[in-house]
């Protein structure tokens, strides 16, 4: 009798980890507690590297749950680690980032700092901090660990 009660325990706690909500990271933006990253091109088709914070998961690589934010780093993932980025509305050669707090409605950064701690070189993860201005939303600050989403790409 109590092999079958630990057996449907089991079940029960299986069941509910399967069930349960991406796992997010402490320190990160609030409501965007969830990021992933891919390599990218920039606007010129050169390499750069895109980062997406959401509340949920993504069901693709640009198919992001609103709302959401992401950054555009025009280096390649593998020449990002150790770094501190800034831009600023004049600044088009460094990066982007965009604030779409729904469907068909969002807003540029006018102000952009983003440290990135760790890239690995196999593609495992991206982790650092954003500090970014929007017009709208305000400042909006905090860290991430975003996992890595593979796809086909090319740039150029």
């Amino acid at each position: 009798m109590n092999r079958s009660i630990a057996t449907l325990a089991i079940a029960a706690l299986l069941a509910c980890a399967e069930a349960a909500p991406p796992a997010t990271f402490p320190g990160a933006p609030s409501g965007l507690e969830v990021s992933w990253a891919f390599d990218d091109c920039a606007p010129w088709d050169g390499a750069a590297t895109t980062i997406y914070l959401a509340a949920d998961s993504a069901t693709g690589v640009r198919e992001a749950p609103y709302p959401h934010l992401w950054v555009s780093l025009y280096v390649p993932s593998n020449d990002m680690a150790g770094r501190t980025f800034h831009w600023d509305q004049s600044d088009k050669d460094t990066g982007g980032a965009m604030w779409c707090p729904e469907h068909g409605r969002c807003e540029a950064a006018t102000a952009a700092e983003v440290s990135i701690r760790q890239s690995t070189e196999d593609h495992a993860g991206v982790s650092g901090v954003i500090d970014l201005t929007f017009p709208g939303r305000g400042r909006v600050t905090g860290s991430f660990r975003a996992a890595w989403m593979s796809h086909e790409l090319l740039c150029g």
